[in-house]
């Protein structure tokens, strides 16, 4: 839940500036990544994060001597390579995907606190005006007036619709089966739901899972705001042949790079757990003149705690873990 977070920094350890400060000289320059996806905006496949609940968050950090850095200068304390002589905790904030919410309902709160924040977009995506297939999934299922049952790669899958008792359950259960399958069987595999469910998938995405355009990004960028490289079409890359992998991850890079004046030098991995990236993917990273790169991986930074491992830098999910990940910037544990 996300609630609790507003409550531990409104009147937990940040209840008074002089409190908060006391801390924030205890921890030092621990610091942490914190990442953010869509916002409370429509009714979808997921609750969003409030933008009161965002505002509360920067608000309270902006209160106390805790610094709001770009993403791009966490990743450089973390790997020992930031210009800077820290002393006191540090914060970042990362936002994946850039749907249109980014632009039009998340950036304006974080301008109102002057606090950086990074983007991660999917070129191919943005280009061809397509949307995830997750969304089609959350698309299909909502529309869906009758159970159907798939077999996908050996396995068999259940899905009710939606609206009922077991809906959301069966949802999740068979996307997470599809992450674990190829870009072209998991894109076989919506087709074949969307068959099975009579239900015709727009080509182009409904307003609620449009991404930010291009122009809205470039528009959108400033000192403030930066945008970095997600894959192209946000594969699960473990499952991409070498040449695919390859592709997403360099090609990528290259359009961020081309489309904005001060592009970040971090790439984010789609998913970003430990069985979405490998060796493989680092080695392509260390070809591609990037700084780090940004996991889901759950940990707190510090001076230099990553320089062995630049391309698996870790990051918190403001949605499922925020006071435990504020406790181990202040505390350490």
């Amino acid at each position: 839940m996300r609630l609790p977070l507003v409550r531990f920094l409104a009147e937990g350890v940040f209840a008074s500036s002089l409190a908060g400060r006391a801390i924030a000289s205890v921890a030092g320059a621990r610091g942490a990544i914190f990442f953010l996806h869509r916002f409370d905006c429509f009714p979808g496949q997921e609750a969003g994060h409030r933008v009161e609940e965002l505002r509360a968050i920067l608000d309270a950090v902006r209160r106390v001597d805790i610094d709001i850095v770009s993403v791009d200068e966490a990743v450089r304390i973390a790997i020992g390579q930031s210009p800077a002589r820290r002393s006191r905790p540090f914060v970042a904030f990362s936002v994946d995907d850039c749907y249109w919410d980014f632009t039009s309902i998340c950036l304006p709160v974080f301008l109102e606190f002057d606090a950086p924040v990074t983007g991660f977009v999917c070129p191919g995506l943005v280009e061809q005006n397509d949307w995830f297939w997750w969304d089609k999934l959350w698309y299909l299922a909502s529309r869906a007036r009758r159970s159907v049952t798939l077999e996908i790669s050996g396995i068999t899958f259940h899905v009710p619709p939606l609206s009922s008792a077991e809906g959301t359950e069966a949802l999740n259960r068979l996307r997470e089966g599809l992450k674990a399958i190829s870009h072209d069987q998991r894109t076989h595999a919506v087709q074949q739901l969307a068959l099975a469910l009579d239900i015709e998938l727009p080509a182009a995405p409904p307003d609620e899972f449009t991404l930010a355009s291009f122009d809205a990004l470039r528009a959108a960028e400033s000192p403030l705001v930066q945008f970095g490289a997600h894959t192209m079409t946000h594969p699960v890359l473990a499952t991409c042949s070498d040449t695919e992998a390859r592709w997403q991850i360099e090609e990528s890079i290259s359009r961020v790079r081309a489309a904005f004046v001060q592009p970040s030098r971090v790439f984010c991995y789609p998913n970003g757990t430990q069985a979405d990236f490998g060796p493989r993917e680092m080695r392509i990273l260390d070809g591609c003149d990037v700084a780090g790169a940004i996991t889901t991986l759950s940990g707190a930074l510090l001076p230099g705690s990553h320089t062995g491992q630049r391309h698996a830098v870790p990051r918190f999910t403001i949605g499922k873990e925020p006071a435990f990940a504020v406790r181990r910037i202040l505390f350490g544990r």
